[in-house]
């Protein structure tokens, strides 16, 4: 699980050194936040949802890097509260878990499709281009 958050911070986000230890404690809070959210997207070891007590999980072996160099744990503020959009995302997760027969609304394989279908797509205002544009903006306001 630490390899995974090193992964998300080198490779997807470009950073140097995962724990940002020159970093103001703030931004350093919500790049975890953004890993919360990655995470809750399906974005895991195993390339699928998770349950929030998992993410727990991957969220304390986080910690455990921390305090292996004696750093401030990213889920807290200066003032010692956890982040509230960690905290956000983890509520919407137990909320999500607890809803009787309940789907993935979107998988990564369909977006993988749809992007595929919209590749070949000339049309920028086309049906499927919408869906996209759409699905995106979503995305973006829930990050």
């Amino acid at each position: 699980r630490q390899q995974h958050f090193i992964r998300f911070c080198c490779e997807l986000v470009g950073m140097r050194d995962p724990m940002m230890p020159n970093v103001p404690q703030k931004e350093r809070s919500h790049v975890l936040a953004c890993y919360t959210l990655y995470l809750a997207r399906g974005s895991t070891l195993v390339s699928r949802g998770i349950k929030a007590a998992t993410m727990e999980k991957y969220l304390r072996a986080v910690d455990l890097l921390a305090d292996a160099r004696e750093l401030m744990s990213l889920r807290l503020g200066l003032d010692g509260k956890k982040n509230p959009y960690i905290k956000a995302i983890l509520k919407e997760c137990v909320r999500w878990e607890q809803m009787p027969n309940r789907r993935e609304p979107v998988t990564n394989e369909m977006m993988a499709y749809i992007v595929g279908l919209a590749k070949r797509d000339t049309d920028p205002d086309s049906r499927l281009n919408a869906v996209i544009d759409g699905t995106c903006r979503c995305a973006e306001r829930s990050d």
